[in-house]
C-alpha cells in the first residue's frame, strides 16, 4: 500500500471515533432527582380512668345488696356487692375493646394474704359487666373482648360525652356442700382485697 493510502485510512479511522463518540454523547439519557414526604395524621388515643386524672389503677368500695341476715358492708355467703368505674374515651380516634384477666388465681391468693390455707376459691366470684354486656372475669384465661365502636361508623372521635361504665360484682354463693372451707373464712375474718386488672387496647378486626 502506498504510503498515501496509508494516510487515508488512519484519517477515516480517526474519524469514525471521533463520530461515534458524538453519537453515543448523543444518546445520554436526561436525569433527575426528586426527594418528597409522606404525611399522614395518627390516631389519638386518650383512654383514661374518670377520676380526675390518667391514673392507671384504683382503689374502690363495694355497695353490698341489703341483707338483714349480714351486717351491713360485710360479705358472706349469700351477699352480693358491687362497684362501678367510669373509662374515658373523649379525644380518642379508634373503636376500644376491653378485656378482663381471670381471677380465679387471684381469688386463691387473697385468702392466702388473710391466712386462709389450703382451700380453693369457693363460691367467690367477680364478674363485670360493660355498658350491660358481661365479661366473665372469673372464668379461665381473659374474658372476650368488649368492643365500643366509633361514633357515626367511624367518621370522627369519641366526643366528651364518651364514658363507658363498667360494673364489678363479687359474689360469695351459698353451698352447702362448701361449709367447712366457708366457716374457716368466717372464723379468720379480715378484710379481702381482691385485684381486678382490665386491659382498653385498640380494637383491630
Amino acid at each position: 500500500m502506498k504510503k498515501k493510502n496509508i494516510i487515508a485510512v488512519m484519517v477515516v479511522a480517526m474519524l469514525l471515533t471521533v463520530s461515534l463518540y458524538f453519537v453515543g454523547g448523543t444518546y445520554a439519557r436526561y436525569a433527575t432527582s426528586f426527594n418528597g414526604t409522606a404525611e399522614a395524621e395518627i390516631a389519638k388515643w386518650a383512654v383514661a380512668l374518670n377520676k380526675g386524672g390518667n391514673a392507671s389503677s384504683f382503689t374502690t368500695e363495694l355497695k353490698f345488696t341489703e341483707n338483714a341476715n349480714v351486717v351491713t358492708g360485710k360479705i358472706a355467703p349469700g351477699v352480693t356487692a358491687s362497684t362501678e368505674v367510669e373509662i374515658k374515651l373523649q379525644g380518642t380516634e379508634v373503636a376500644v375493646e376491653i378485656k378482663a384477666d381471670d381471677v380465679t388465681e387471684v381469688v386463691k391468693n387473697a385468702l392466702s394474704a388473710i391466712d386462709i390455707q389450703d382451700i380453693n376459691d369457693h363460691d367467690i366470684t367477680v364478674t363485670a359487666s360493660v355498658d350491660g354486656g358481661t365479661l366473665e372475669v372469673s372464668g379461665d384465661g381473659v374474658s372476650a373482648p368488649m368492643v365500643i365502636s366509633l361514633p357515626d361508623d367511624g367518621a370522627q372521635g369519641f366526643g366528651a360525652d364518651a364514658i363507658v361504665k363498667v360494673k364489678l360484682e363479687v359474689k360469695w354463693a351459698n353451698n352447702d356442700l362448701h361449709n367447712v372451707d366457708h366457716t374457716k373464712i368466717g372464723e379468720k375474718g379480715g378484710t379481702l382485697s381482691i385485684p381486678i386488672k382490665f386491659t382498653a387496647q385498640q380494637h383491630i378486626d
